[in-house]
Formats: C-alpha cells, structure tokens, sequence
C-alpha cells in the first residue's frame, strides 16, 4: 500500500510541476502599430465636420443616379454598377489619412493610389504594318 501512495505522489509530482514551476522562456517581442498623433487625430475629426456630409450627400444621390441609370437601359445592371462604382471608399477620414500612410480612396479613383507601371520596353522596333484586318 505505502508502494503504490508513493508512486501516485510521484506521479501528481511529475504532472503538476510544469504548473507550478512553469520553463522560463525569453520574452516574445512585442510589436506594436505606430499609433497616430494627436494632430493627426484631431485634424482627421476636424476634417470629417466637413467630408462626412458630403461623401454621404455624394453616396445618396450617385445610389439614386445608378439605380435611374439601371432603369433608362433597360435594367441593364453594368451600367447601374458602373454609376454605384463611384461610391465605393471610405465614409470617414482616419488619423493614418491625415499623417498621409493610408490612401484617400473613393469609387475608381484614389489620391495616393499606386500606380500601374508601364511596360518595360524590349529596344526592338515597332512593326512597319500589321497582319490585322
């Protein structure tokens, strides 16, 4: 009997010392996101007295306007799409807007958006005629 108390008090030993005697391990570092300033804050709520009103009078009357354009061709849904593209984008201005590290973005156009790279030239020249009807 004293055999097998002392192999279960060995046993909750071994099983509870990683909880009571956790490994140490170097601390993980720790990433933070670079916060904005106050300027930046207080400009972007600033800015939005102004933005915000306009982007939801533009999103109002473009959602209209696509919806007429969808109706005088016809239910043609590309056509009311290609309207609707224009209030995709942002509703608010951000601090991150503000300190110029996040575009502007509304509908197809961006300040601030990448642009697309032209193709690199090969140096050859460009055909005299074209086999093309």
């Amino acid at each position: 009997m004293k055999t097998a108390s002392c192999t279960v008090i060995v046993a909750m030993v071994l099983l509870l010392s990683p909880a009571v005697f956790p490994m140490s391990y170097p601390p993980e570092p720790v990433t933070r996101a670079t916060e904005p300033s106050a300027a930046a804050s207080l400009g972007a709520a600033v800015g939005n007295i102004v933005y915000f009103p306009i982007r939801l009078l533009t999103t109002v009357v473009t959602a209209e306007l696509g919806g007429f354009t969808g109706w005088m061709t016809g239910g043609n849904e590309p056509a009311a799409r290609a309207v609707w593209h224009s209030t995709e984008g942002q509703a608010f201005l951000t601090p991150e807007m503000v300190e110029g590290r996040e575009p502007l973005r509304i509908g197809s156009w961006g300040y601030g958006a990448p642009e697309v790279e032209a193709p690199e030239e090969s140096g050859a020249a460009p055909p005299l005629h074209s086999n093309l009807p």
